[in-house]
């Protein structure tokens, strides 16, 4: 049980990309939802919600926190990383509030976790990059892999704030 739980959180970000998928999935096939609005619900529960709820645990709890700590350079029990696990709980909480708000609260969620997503990841990625000049230096492709998707997913958010506020249509 304790290995399952270690690995899930080790690939927190790929599995709540699937969980998205297979949520819009069903909302969109079986629901009849229109289509961005079943993957903007889906991403904000599935994506923002449940991924930085857990996020939240795996920066505060240890042995989990430790390392990503140690993961990033960080000193072990950092009140910087107890930040970002606030902003993580924070995000999650208004992920899964979308789920009973509408409208512009969903843009306003949308818009804060894709800020706070590509700065931070920016940043990550930066500071990994100049660390690994040291050949003591290592970090698990899982680490690049949910820097990613959260990089690529706040550019994604962003069109799709573009598409849904301005009510672009993409038919020729």
């Amino acid at each position: 049980m304790k290995k399952l739980l270690s690995i899930a959180i080790e690939h927190y970000s790929l599995i709540s990309l699937i969980a998205t998928f297979i949520s819009f999935a069903y909302m969109f096939f079986f629901l009849n939802k229109p289509a961005l609005n079943a993957f903007l619900l889906s991403f904000l529960t599935w994506g923002v919600g449940v991924r930085c709820l857990v996020a939240f645990a795996a920066n505060w709890v240890p042995p989990f926190s430790d390392q990503i700590a140690e993961a990033y350079g960080w000193p072990l029990g950092s009140s910087f990383q107890r930040e970002i696990a606030s902003a993580d709980a924070a995000f999650g909480l208004l992920g899964i509030l979308c789920n009973w708000f509408a409208g512009e609260f969903w843009t306003a969620t949308l818009f804060g976790v894709s800020c706070y997503w590509f700065l931070s990841e920016l940043k990550g990625l930066l500071t990994i990059r100049k660390r690994q000049r040291d050949p003591t230096y290592s970090v698990k492709s899982s680490l690049h892999a949910g820097m990613g998707i959260d990089f690529v997913s706040s550019i994604v958010i962003f069109f799709c704030l573009i598409i849904r506020y301005f009510n672009v249509d993409f038919s020729f």
